[in-house]
Order: C-alpha cells, then structure tokens, then sequence
C-alpha cells in the first residue's frame, strides 16, 4: 500500500500568502470585526483593572477573555469555509464566512475549552506535553467545520490528520511564533513611549488582528494541505461538505 505523502511546507506557506492575498479584504474586515473588537474591549478592561487596582473589575476582564477566545474559533470556522472556497477558484462573502462560523457557535466554544484547558494542563506539565497536545489538535475546528463531526471526533480526527506530519507542524508553529514576536517587538519598540492605555486598546488589538488572521488562515490552509496529502483529497471534495450542511450557502 502507498505511504501517504509529507506535508510540503512551502506549499503550505505559499497557498496562506496566495489565499491571504486574494481574499485580504473579506479576510481582514472578519479579522478585524471577530478579533479586533475583542481584543480592544480586553484592552480596555486591562487598562481599567491596572488604573483602579480593584479586584472588584476581575469579572470584566474574564468576560472579556472569554468572548475574545469564542470570537476567535468563529473566526476560524469562517475561514476554512473561505479557504476552501478560494482554492476552487471562488470567492466567498463575508456574510457567507461568517454565516458558517456563527451556526457552530456553540459546538466551537467547547472545542476551544476543552483544548484550551487540556494545552493549559500540558504545558503546566513540564511544556511538552501541551506542545504535543496543541500539534495533534490544530486542525480540530476546520475538521469540525468541514466534516459536520460530533465534537469530541473531531479531536480524534485531527490527530489521525496531524499523524506522522507533526514534527513539520510544529516547525509551521515556531515559524509563526516567531514572526508573530519580531511583530509584537516592532510595533511595541515603535510606540514605547505612547500612554499604555494606547498600547493596550490600539497597538495590542493590531497585533492581535494580524496574527489571528494569519493564525486562521494557516490552520484553514494545514488542513486542506492534510487532506491532500494523507487522503488524496482535493479542495473540491472538502467543498461538498459545505454544501450538503443545513443552512449552510453554496459557494458563489
């Protein structure tokens, strides 16, 4: 029996740019609205909690966090379906996009608890074992969203997807890490003596759109490149799950 392929970095890395490049606005007007009103609103609570020194504002900023890591999954369901429909040779709407992202709202948000708390716990754990965790579980929303799975498979799927490609995975992770800190280092050097209440609602919020962005897009573009390379399938097939969900709008 033929041995699945490697995943190819460079394609991966290219096909981010070329989806990124192609659907910037729609991508980044979702971006902006999903995690950049989030991240402005976690800003603004931190800003607040820091000036008051009152325990009493803690709730706020946990609000905040938790819509902010809700917006987020949203932001990646809605651009899987954008990804997908762009490698076909299409191009989906923001209303599309975010038609699919906000119908998953719920099964996503346990998703990313579950996740979070289990990473959280590995890497309390002497680091590694959330590194391996975070790896084997990157593709789970895109899974979830494409392949209409109950959310605990989806999981389970992402690590069979993410299985004996995962040391390049991780090589895609520390690439974006540290580009997502030479960004950070940038912006924080550039605006090192402005007031910290504009650092927090203004230069973090920038930051946090450009990265979720990418971040969105890559896992997006991860597991249509999985797909192709483990299972032979193409964007086209991975467009018929979308199709055939309730609710869901066909690619224009």
């Amino acid at each position: 029996m033929a041995q699945p392929a490697e995943l190819d970095i460079g394609r991966v890395i290219r096909d981010i740019v070329g989806v990124l490049q192609r659907n910037l606005a729609v991508f980044a007007l979702l971006a902006a609205i999903l995690v950049g009103v989030p991240a402005v609103l976690t800003g603004a609570a931190h800003t607040a909690f820091l000036s008051a020194g009152d325990w009493s504002r803690w709730p706020s900023m946990a609000l905040a966090g938790l819509v902010r890591l809700v917006a987020s999954l949203i932001l990646q369901a809605a651009l899987i379906y954008g990804t997908v429909t762009d490698l076909n040779g299409r191009r989906a709407s923001v209303g599309q996009c975010l038609s699919v992202g906000l119908n998953d709202f719920l099964p996503l948000f346990a998703i990313g608890l579950l996740a979070g708390l289990a990473i959280a716990v590995g890497l309390v754990l002497l680091v590694v074992p959330g590194l391996i965790l975070a790896v084997m579980w990157c593709v789970a929303v895109p899974a979830f969203v494409a392949e209409r799975m109950p959310v605990m498979e989806s999981f389970g799927r992402s690590a069979r997807l993410t299985e004996g490609n995962r040391w390049r995975i991780f090589a895609l992770f520390v690439v974006f890490l540290l580009a997502s800190l030479v960004l950070g280092a940038v912006l924080g050097a550039v605006t090192a003596f402005t007031p910290f209440a504009f650092r927090e609602i203004v230069v973090q919020p920038i930051v946090a759109v450009i990265t979720g962005l990418v971040g969105a897009t890559g896992a997006a573009v991860l597991y249509v490149e999985l797909r192709r390379a483990k299972e032979g399938v193409d964007p086209a097939r991975i467009a018929t799950g979308f199709e055939a969900r309730d609710g869901a709008p066909p690619p224009a």
